[in-house]
């Protein structure tokens, strides 16, 4: 099948559809495809070159034996060397030799050989002060440099002037050495391209970021990403993480999410381990007097234009799993609209608010709460936990949020997990309206909704910590229950609607405090409380 054209991108697509068809999830895998008879008249086999940000596609190599089906011990030896080659021309490295490049002074009105392009340049490959005859064109500047012109049966230990080299791109049996400046290169093609996708492994030292940047161009991360202190990042593209990576907003930094997507890196096993903003429990969460776009003593983070958070253990936790007091008083604010909601997607936990005093100025509006097939395991577990996890908080609104799970092959309710749950905390959910202006007409209101879950409302408290929490014009649809409030909850539902097809349910709302409930027929706000139109 592959000799039908000896164009490479076309030779590797057929040749990685083929063992797509034959291996199930194949493409998740870097493929090295050993190939019986002929390889085009390529020297032994070939690669696809990475490129900066050449995301489309998958890549592989392919290397030939001449029509044997046995390997001897030679043959092994060869192709070691070769496959180390090829995979530097998948990591973005190009060969060592070829000198029809031309120097600077030499290209002037002529058209350059397209093979120039192929060649490396980097100076670090041969000795930059080492008198080597053969180098005529030493410059560092494009389509300059020294390129190895002999054969590979040279003896890289002869001479130390000879050009012959060792050199893992070069034209030679040795193949064991790779400059710094190659390694660079390689790394950046593991960040910046298609190869990322088959390539995993964490850093414990973090990736910190200074001064106001964008980040606009595709890129994975190996390590913890941190937005350092005073410092404000835009991400508009996608940005992945290893299963053991973080990004972190430190207190008084600040990361917007315009429209990018933060998530788990392309075929990973599981789910990375999301976005923290950390902060100071003790401080207010008011503005920095010196910059009113960053926090004095929080971290910020914020959602606009649809910007997402995708397959986190959380997706946004306002605290830190492991620095000693920072517990909480980092602020997210969500901007979606009815048109553009934020998503939070495949997350085992949405976002988790970790203890924090005074009054919470964090903004939940019209986020979309989802998970489905694509969902991740992650060291969490992988089901469900909780779309919002509330943990000590006051004063909390969230407004025309969705929450789902369409998760499949759930055996049990608790899998299904709830759509928010409080602990010891204060919270209000209602509706908003569609033109996101301060009043509209009933029919233009948008509500929270709580769809297939195991509680769509669960509130909690000790009976020595008093907690409250108001629903109000929320849809409640086949979740087992509804709302629950246990302990010492003072608790008001008004305007809600519960529907089910279950056969199973708790049907209704389930309370074990004061509750008042109004029907979801009265949904103007003159037949609620005076309060409920001072809360919109």
């Amino acid at each position: 099948m592959w000799n039908k054209s000896c164009d490479q991108s076309l030779v590797t697509e057929d040749l990685n559809n083929a063992a797509n068809a034959l291996v199930d999830d194949n493409h998740t895998y870097f493929n090295i495809h050993l190939l019986k008879n002929g390889c085009c008249g390529e020297a032994g086999g070939a690669a696809q070159q990475a490129t900066w940000n050449s995301w489309p596609g998958s890549l592989a190599i392919r290397s030939c034996n001449n029509g044997d089906n046995q390997l001897s011990q030679s043959d092994i030896e060869g192709y070691t060397t070769h496959w180390a080659h090829e995979l530097g021309h998948v990591l973005g490295l190009r060969h060592t030799y070829g000198n029809n490049c031309l120097s600077s002074s030499e290209r002037v009105g002529v058209s350059l050989d397209p093979f120039c392009n192929s060649s490396e340049e980097l100076p670090d490959v041969f000795g930059p002060d080492q008198p080597q005859s053969w180098c005529t064109t030493p410059g560092l500047g494009p389509n300059e440099g020294c390129h190895f012109v002999g054969t590979s049966t040279c003896n890289v230990d002869a001479s130390a002037w000879d050009g012959c080299t060792n050199n893992v791109m070069g034209n030679n049996q040795e193949a064991r050495f790779t400059s710094p400046m190659q390694m660079g290169r390689m790394h950046r093609s593991l960040m910046t391209s298609t190869i990322s996708k088959y390539t995993w492994g964490y850093d414990p030292v973090p990736f910190r970021t200074f001064g106001p940047s964008t980040i606009a161009s595709r890129v994975k991360f190996y390590q913890d990403l941190i937005i350092a202190a005073g410092n404000s990042v835009t991400i508009t593209c996608i940005v992945e993480f290893v299963p053991e990576a973080r990004l972190i907003v430190e207190p008084g930094a600040r990361l917007i999410i315009d429209g990018g997507v933060v998530r788990a890196g392309e075929n990973s096993p599981q789910a990375w381990r999301g976005i923290e903003v950390w902060g100071d429990p003790t401080q207010s969460q008011a503005a920095n007097s010196q910059d009113p776009g960053l926090l004095a003593s929080q971290g910020l983070l914020e959602f606009i234009n649809g910007g997402r958070v995708e397959n986190a253990e959380i997706g946004v936790l306002l605290g830190s799993r492991d620095q000693p007091g920072i517990s909480g008083g980092g602020v997210v604010r969500a901007y979606g609209t009815n048109n553009e909601p934020i998503p939070i997607t495949n997350c085992i936990t949405g976002i988790q608010f970790d203890p924090y005093g005074p009054s919470n100025a964090s903004i939940l509006r019209h986020i979309e709460f989802t998970r489905n097939e694509e969902a991740l395991p992650g060291l969490a577990g992988g089901y469900l936990k909780d779309h919002i996890l509330a943990r000590e908080v006051k004063d909390l609104v969230v407004e025309a949020c969705q929450f789902s799970n369409d998760q499949p092959g759930l055996t049990t309710a608790i899998q299904q997990g709830d759509g928010i749950h409080t602990a010891s905390s204060s919270i209000v959910v209602r509706s908003r309206c569609a033109n996101g202006g301060a009043s509209c007409g009933n029919a233009a209101l948008v509500p929270s909704r709580f769809t297939q879950l195991n509680n769509g409302v669960y509130m909690e408290a000790p009976a020595e910590e008093a907690a409250e929490g108001s629903v109000l014009l929320a849809e409640f649809e086949n979740n087992r229950t509804n709302v629950f409030a246990r302990n010492n909850i003072d608790l008001f539902v008004g305007g809600c609607q519960f529907n089910s097809t279950l056969t199973d349910p708790v049907t209704r709302s389930q309370m074990r405090n004061r509750y008042t409930e109004y029907p979801f027929a009265t949904r103007s706000a003159a037949t609620l409380p005076g309060w409920y139109d001072q809360l919109r």
